[in-house]
C-alpha cells in the first residue's frame, strides 16, 4: 500500500508563472483554486495520477462546471493528459524529490539507532546455518526437558482462542439481530425500488427477476445503496440515467446484474454511477435522448436495446 502524501513543496510566487497568469486572466482566481484542488487530488493518487473521468464527480463535488476542470488540465500547459489518465509532471518531480529524501533520513536514522538492521539480511544465512548445524543438541535438550512449558503453552493458546471464537459468534448474533430489524426509507427510496419492481412483472424487467432481491435483507441493502447516493448529491433522475444507460448497453447488461454496483469502484477507483453518467454523456445522441426522455422506462430500454443492435450489425444509429 502506497504512503499518502500529506505535503508538498509550493512556490511563492507560483502565480507570476506565465501559465498561471495566463489561466488566471480567463478564469479568475477561480480558475487558479481549481489548479491547486487538482494537484491536491493528484497528490493523494497512487502514483500521483488520475483517471481522465474523474474530473467529472470533483467538478460535482466543488459545485463548477466540468467544462472549467477539463479547460484548465488540457488548455494552459499544466497538466499532461490523454484518454485515460492526467497527471503533473512538475508534482511528480517534486514528491520524487521528497520520497528520496525521505528514505536518505530512513536510512540515516536506521544506521544511527539500528545498525544491526542493516546488516541482518547478510548474516541471516549464516545464522540459519549455526542455529541448525551446530545447535542441534540444545535443540534436542530444550524440547526434551521443557515439553511441560510447551503442553501449558499449548493449552493457553487453545483456551484463547476459544475465547475469541466466542466473542465472535456474540458479534456475528447482534450483528444479525441489527439486519433483522428494518430501517425505515425516505419516498425517494422507496419510490426508486418500486419503478424497478414494478418492471417485473412486465416483459422487459429493467433487471432479470433473479437478480432482484427477493429476500427482506437484500432488498435492504438496495435500499440503503440508493439513500447513500442521494445523500451524497445525486439525484433520482441520475440514478435512473445511469441505470437506464447500463441496462441498454450491450456489455454493461451483461455486467451490470445489481444496483449494489453503482457504489462500487473500477479498477481505477471510479464509482460505477460515474462511470455510466459519463458514458451516457459521451455516448450518440439518439442515446442520450432515450436516457434523458419522459418516455415510459420500459419502451425506452426495449427501444434502446434494439438500436444498440441494429448498430452491431453495421447500420447507423
Amino acid at each position: 500500500m502506497e504512503k499518502i502524501v500529506e505535503y508538498f513543496s509550493h512556490d511563492t510566487n507560483a502565480n507570476q508563472d506565465p501559465k498561471m497568469m495566463l489561466l488566471i486572466a480567463q478564469l479568475g482566481l477561480e480558475g487558479y483554486g481549481i489548479f491547486w484542488i487538482l494537484i491536491e487530488y493528484l497528490a493523494q493518487q497512487p502514483g500521483y495520477r488520475a483517471p481522465i473521468i474523474m474530473l467529472d464527480p470533483l467538478s460535482r463535488r466543488f459545485g463548477v462546471s466540468r467544462e472549467k476542470f477539463e479547460a484548465i488540465v488540457k488548455n494552459y500547459g499544466l497538466f499532461e493528459y490523454n484518454d485515460n489518465e492526467f497527471y503533473s509532471e512538475s508534482l511528480l518531480k517534486r514528491l520524487s524529490k521528497l520520497e528520496s529524501i525521505r528514505e536518505q533520513r530512513r536510512a540515516a536514522i536506521m544506521k544511527r539507532w539500528h545498525p544491526d538492521a542493516l546488516t541482518y539480511e547478510n548474516q541471516e544465512s549464516e545464522n540459519k546455518a549455526d542455529i541448525y548445524g551446530s545447535n542441534t543438541g540444545v535443540i534436542r535438550e530444550y524440547y526434551g526437558s521443557n515439553t511441560g512449558v510447551i503442553q501449558s503453552k499449548v493449552k493457553e493458546s487453545k483456551v484463547k482462542e476459544s475465547k475469541v471464537k466466542e466473542s465472535k459468534v456474540k458479534e456475528s448474533k447482534v450483528k444479525e439481530k441489527k439486519e433483522e430489524e428494518s430501517p425505515s426509507f425516505s419516498f425517494e427510496v422507496e419510490n426508486l425500488l418500486l419503478w424497478i419492481e414494478s418492471s417485473l412483472k412486465t416483459k422487459e424487467p429493467i433487471f432479470p427477476e433473479k437478480y432482484f432481491p427477493a429476500a427482506k435483507l437484500a432488498r435492504i441493502k438496495w435500499m440503503q445503496c440508493i439513500e447513500k447516493l442521494l445523500k451524497e448529491g445525486y439525484s433520482t433522475d441520475e440514478i435512473k440515467q445511469a441505470i437506464i444507460y447500463a441496462r441498454t448497453d450491450n456489455f454493461w447488461c451483461q455486467n451490470f446484474l445489481s444496483l449494489l454496483k453503482l457504489d462500487a469502484k473500477d479498477k481505477f477507483g471510479v464509482r460505477y454511477i460515474d462511470r455510466f453518467l459519463e458514458e451516457c454523456r459521451r455516448s450518440s445522441p439518439k442515446k442520450i435522448a432515450a436516457c434523458n426522455s419522459g418516455e415510459d422506462v420500459l419502451e425506452r430500454i426495449k427501444r434502446v436495446a434494439k438500436e444498440g443492435l441494429k448498430n452491431n450489425n453495421g447500420h447507423e444509429i
